[in-house]
């Protein structure tokens, strides 16, 4: 045919197969590329790489009508096709982003929304939540929910409120002991325990006298302080509870060293609690333990007794000289006034 491209619309538009191989084993379009006949290669290539269906929706004799796509994807047809089915599905379309609304190419549609363009949607890696790409910064710093940093909390919040989680609210922050018994820390969760049953600071109740103390004084507290304890009694060896060991050995202990009751009288003895009764029965001259015989009533210490009942007793017996006869002290003056016989001399 020689390049002659109406000849080749003629055949085209008759439905010729141009995959038949002549003698050679070449086609049609073998020796259009051969001979360099542009027209009926680019007749030939719209055909041979996916456009017969257009070519053959041409009506018979319209051949000449066929444009090629406006886009620039290569694809010849009629207007009327073009407009009305390529223009749908042609790769080369402009679309418009669905995120930055910009211009692009259908073909390149898909690798610009997953992958260039600034507005476009993404996963956080931190908490799997979506944002757009241009909101990166905003999105780190108010709404990524964040994990607690701290060791087996596991706890996802949002950075606006992670720093008060981390410093009043996460049970597994560490703190120090509020009676400041040592400088090591605890986890919050386990402070409870700490102060309840480990820290030596902590404030006991003694089960026996029921004071309080802290739990590092306890044994000196039970051996030294407590009212309840048992201590040994150190004149007897008796088991006397701390409260009452000063009674017991005021009062009650036998061999509690104690002095003579006349003390105040002028007695300087000191002995056992079960001795002074053999004392002032025998032995104290203090001891107020004898009336007076002259029936005045006094009951007088043996060391004031001879004095008493010689010069000081009003119903002592005296001498009188003018009679001779004895009368009692308090009738002295009557028996010298009225009744000594011999008054008068």
């Amino acid at each position: 045919i020689k390049g002659k491209s109406k000849v080749i619309k003629f055949l085209l538009e008759l439905d010729a197969d141009i995959t038949i191989k002549d003698y050679s084993g070449k086609t049609a379009y073998d020796w259009a590329l051969e001979e360099n006949h542009t027209d009926v290669l680019a007749l030939l290539t719209n055909i041979k790489f996916g456009n017969v269906a257009m070519i053959c929706r041409a009506g018979k004799g319209e051949l000449d009508k066929i444009i090629p796509c406006l886009n620039g994807c290569g694809v010849f047809d009629t207007k009327s096709n073009l407009e009305r089915l390529h223009n749908d599905t042609c790769e080369w379309r402009s679309v418009r982003c669905k995120y930055c609304k910009e211009k692009i190419v259908e073909k390149e549609r898909l690798k610009h929304e997953k992958e260039e363009c600034g507005m476009r949607l993404v996963t956080c890696i931190d908490c799997d939540g979506v944002y757009r790409l241009d909101e990166h910064v905003l999105h780190k710093k108010t709404e990524c929910i964040r994990q607690c940093p701290l060791e087996q909390c596991g706890e996802y919040l949002r950075p606006s409120k992670l720093s008060h989680h981390i410093n009043f609210v996460c049970k597994y922050r560490l703190c120090k002991c509020p009676n400041h018994c040592r400088n090591e820390r605890f986890m919050v969760q386990n402070l409870s325990h700490h102060m309840k049953l480990e820290c030596p600071k902590r404030l006991i109740r003694c089960v026996e006298c029921g004071d309080n103390f802290q739990a590092a004084e306890h044994d000196e507290h039970r051996n030294n302080h407590c009212p309840e304890r048992n201590i040994m009694c150190k004149y007897c060896g008796e088991s006397i509870k701390s409260k009452g060991m000063r009674k017991h050995e005021d009062v009650d202990c036998p061999f509690s060293l104690i002095k003579c009751q006349n003390k105040r009288q002028g007695c300087t003895w000191k002995g056992s609690r079960k001795e002074m009764a053999n004392h002032l029965a025998s032995v104290c001259s203090h001891s107020f333990r004898v009336k007076c015989p002259n029936g005045c009533g006094r009951i007088l210490r043996k060391v004031d007794f001879v004095t008493h009942t010689r010069k000081e007793c009003s119903r002592r017996e005296i001498w009188c000289s003018k009679c001779n006869d004895f009368v009692l002290a308090n009738l002295e003056e009557m028996h010298k006034k009225y009744e000594c016989p011999n008054k008068n001399k």
